[in-house]
């Protein structure tokens, strides 16, 4: 019997966790993630007007049909000597296969004010998402700040459902590391029809409030009056653990070959938190999406189970998205 220990409850540890389990009968498979509700990623932006954060789980009746076990616990440490992961509040799991599936955090501003009540970043966090939806539903103007995929699905929500909205974007164009000029500006002519206000070229100087948000104060001047701010200024992998155990680490992610596999044999990483090659231009990149996650989770439950016969050569990143009756993609 191989034990394949997951961490991570996302996209890539998921699909890792069913792929093993369909792939080998004698695998027993332990998924470890940290929250006890799963959220969907790609759901995130349309949870706080389409649909409840409850419809927005993902379900674990699929892991228990297949026979994976579910921990909820903080991983934190690798003993790779003794092949053990080391948990929070219950003790360690031994694993003959480990997988590196923990994500991203959200890039940080570092301003002044970013820790005012009311000001959010977002990420796949099921109790800080309740505070932000909570907090929507006693707000009447909000404050986007990165006007990315993410950044540009919220503040159409919003703004559909009456709320006053602005967009704070510090390059030239919204949407302008996903598309070229003269799109990102159809975009950003939408938004402004919609009565958003679209401030480019131009970032967040500070938060100011007493006991809440109250301004949010730009660097060309201007001053947002808002009762919430959110922000979505990017995401960066989450390595710590790999770090912490001595794996190699780029600043793309947790190293990995073409198999999936660390710098450590007996352990693979996939997702956000694991670095990717570009497959036209042969470069490493940052490539969070959970389409590539998954692939990524499949190849490593094959390689793990059959023993290395499936490569990632490189990956092409893939989007679709929809703002009014606009949809676009890449």
């Amino acid at each position: 019997m191989v034990k394949v220990v997951i961490v991570g409850g996302g996209p890539a540890g998921v699909s890792t966790a069913l792929a093993c389990k369909v792939l080998g009968e004698d695998v027993e498979v332990v998924l470890v993630r940290k929250d006890e509700k799963q959220l969907i990623p790609c759901g995130i932006p349309y949870m706080f007007t389409r649909f409840s954060i409850g419809e927005n789980l993902l379900s674990d009746d699929l892991l228990t049909k297949y026979g994976v076990e579910l921990v909820i616990d903080r991983a934190v440490d690798i003993d790779r000597d003794d092949r053990r992961l080391i948990l929070e509040k219950y003790g360690e799991l031994p694993y003959d296969y480990l997988v590196l599936a923990t994500g991203s955090k959200p890039s940080k501003l570092n301003v002044k004010g970013e820790n005012i009540k009311g000001v959010f970043y977002v990420k796949d966090d099921y109790e800080k998402l309740v505070l932000l939806s909570e907090k929507l539903k006693e707000s009447s103007s909000a404050v986007i700040v990165g006007g990315g995929l993410a950044g540009i699905e919220i503040a159409d929500e919003l703004a559909r459902k009456g709320y006053e909205v602005s967009i704070v974007e510090a390059l030239p164009h919204i949407l302008m590391l996903n598309f070229d000029p003269e799109f990102a500006t159809l975009i950003e002519k939408y938004f402004k029809d919609l009565g958003v206000k679209v401030f480019t070229n131009t970032s967040v100087l500070k938060f100011e409030g007493e006991g809440g948000l109250r301004e949010v104060v730009l660097s060309n001047g201007v001053r947002i009056k808002a009762d919430v701010s959110i922000i979505t200024v990017g995401i960066t992998p989450n390595t710590l653990l790999a770090e912490k155990a001595g794996l190699e680490v780029s600043k793309y992610g947790v190293k990995v070959n073409q198999y999936m596999a660390t710098s450590d044999p007996r352990i693979y990483a996939e997702g956000d938190c694991a670095e990717k090659k570009d497959l036209i231009t042969g470069k490493h990149a940052k490539y969070m999406l959970a389409s590539i996650a998954t692939m990524e989770g499949r190849v490593a439950a094959v390689n793990i189970v059959k023993g290395n016969v499936l490569k990632v050569k490189g990956v092409v990143p893939k989007y679709v998205s929809k703002v009014g009756d606009m949809v676009f993609g890449a």
